[in-house]
């Protein structure tokens, strides 16, 4: 009704029949597919979850996002949907990979009006929506609980805007890694 937060490793609710591609292998996901084999599978359920964030922008639900920087070639999807309501749609991209060189921000968290919230494994995409056995624990209800959620929340907007300080340390197991500044590896280096 009123505010939405959401925190995704990626986004690809839609999706795109690939004509460049011609088997599955070539462009995984997309490729060698008919619109009719799409809908088959279950991908209205993506299109249909994203024309719903879609409607709640337009009425003015502000949505707070939180997600991993999108990957070369997928379509921007929460970045279209700030273009629907710039004021009230926010992005913090997590650039984990600055941080330690490879890693994600791999959550998926809802928090609904500040008052329920979704913690679990599927990802913003119609294939986590329609064939992958996901597993998730909705709370409804609960706004201290949701609060909790929110705050989390909240401190990943803040890490996101944090220049990544980095050191390049070889430990005392002779592992060369890229660590944050405050890292506890650090003092391990002799």
């Amino acid at each position: 009704k009123s505010s939405l937060f959401i925190t995704a490793m990626y986004w690809q609710l839609t999706h795109a029949v690939d004509t460049s591609c011609s088997t599955y292998k070539e462009c995984k996901d997309t490729g060698g597919f008919t619109e009719k084999q799409f809908q088959a599978f279950g991908a209205d359920h993506g299109t249909e979850l994203y024309k719903s964030l879609q409607t709640a922008i337009k009425r003015g639900v502000v949505v707070e996002i939180v997600q991993r920087p999108n990957e070369p070639g997928l379509v921007d999807e929460s970045g279209e949907l700030k273009k629907l309501n710039p004021a009230n749609v926010s992005i913090t991209n997590i650039p984990m990979q600055a941080w330690y060189k490879d890693g994600i921000m791999h959550q998926k968290l809802w928090v609904a009006d500040n008052n329920s919230f979704y913690i679990g494994s599927a990802n913003m995409d119609w294939m986590s929506i329609s064939q992958v056995k996901e597993l998730g624990v909705l709370v409804e209800n609960s706004p201290e609980l949701a609060l909790d959620v929110v705050n989390y929340i909240k401190q990943w907007v803040e890490f996101g805007k944090i220049t990544p300080d980095v050191k390049i340390i070889t430990d005392k197991l002779s592992v060369t890694r890229q660590v944050p500044c405050w890292s506890p590896y650090i003092s391990d280096v002799n």
